[in-house]
């Protein structure tokens, strides 16, 4: 964890593996916030070279890998906090667009409709492309 957090400037990739080493709870008792936790996710190292093939040795490694004493748990998760503090400041974690409702969308100005004499003859009518007949 020394080894990332020294090869790292940027504040939530220093979060993300310092939350790497807390179990997902944990991580998201200290973040609430849904977008930072899936933005630690995405930003999550991989804190050994290579991983092991089985899944029994996968998860032994994960086991293996995540804090389990009281007082790492608490100094993890007092970092992560700080971690956190810094990135927000430094810049908030990525969000979807937010959606526009399309009726609140301005359509162009709007056209007044076209009134029509019960006895006005539309454009094909003039050009004697159809016939004359009453208009409807």
């Amino acid at each position: 964890l020394g080894l990332l957090l020294r090869g790292t400037e940027d504040p939530w990739e220093r979060a993300a593996a310092i939350a790497s080493v807390l179990d997902p709870i944990t991580v998201a008792e200290v973040a609430t916030d849904p977008y930072e936790r899936s933005y630690l996710r995405v930003l999550r190292p991989e804190l050994v070279p290579g991983r092991p093939e089985s899944p029994a040795a996968h998860e032994v490694a994960e086991r293996l890998l995540l804090a389990d004493h009281p007082d790492e748990i608490l100094w993890h998760r007092v970092s992560l906090a700080e971690a956190l503090r810094e990135a927000r400041e430094r810049r908030p974690a990525p969000r979807p667009a937010p959606k526009t409702d399309p009726r609140a969308v301005p359509r162009g100005p709007r056209l007044m409709p076209v009134r029509r004499s019960p006895h006005s003859r539309g454009l094909l009518t003039r050009l004697r492309l159809r016939k004359a007949g009453p208009v409807s």
